[in-house]
């Protein structure tokens, strides 16, 4: 069995584009990482689904910061000269704001958690 979670605190890059269709939201975030002249910044592209996506795409937007924790995806395309494009993208399972207070009024210690494409558990049916 292989187990993999991903944990990212960074500001979003773009506001969280929402497809209402497929009820799928993505974006960006940039972490950074080290000091000084060792500083560097990674980009992790972002997707979400279902009312995880709806409700990110109310409070995702460039600038602000989140902590996010997902399972890493790697996928490709074709782009448009046919050339085969690999890509990595971040599930995530759940998002917390970590910054300060926002213009909405949701603080620092607000959170929203969702399971993308999981049943949820009743109470009941834990074993123990």
């Amino acid at each position: 069995m292989s187990y993999q979670k991903i944990t990212v605190v960074g500001r979003v890059g773009k506001d969280l584009e929402l497809n209402p269709a497929k009820t799928v939201g993505k974006t960006s975030m940039a972490a950074d990482c080290g000091y000084g002249e060792h500083k560097s910044t990674t980009w992790f592209n972002l997707v979400m689904f279902g009312k995880m996506a709806e409700s990110a795409s109310r409070h995702m937007v460039k600038g602000k910061e989140f902590l996010v924790t997902g399972e890493m995806k790697q996928g490709s395309y074709e782009n448009k000269e046919g050339v085969k494009v690999n890509t990595m993208e971040l599930i995530v399972d759940k998002w917390c704001f970590v910054g300060s207070k926002d213009d909405s009024g949701v603080s620092r210690r607000s959170t929203v958690e969702a399971k993308a494409d999981m049943n949820s558990i009743d109470d009941i049916d834990v074993p123990f």
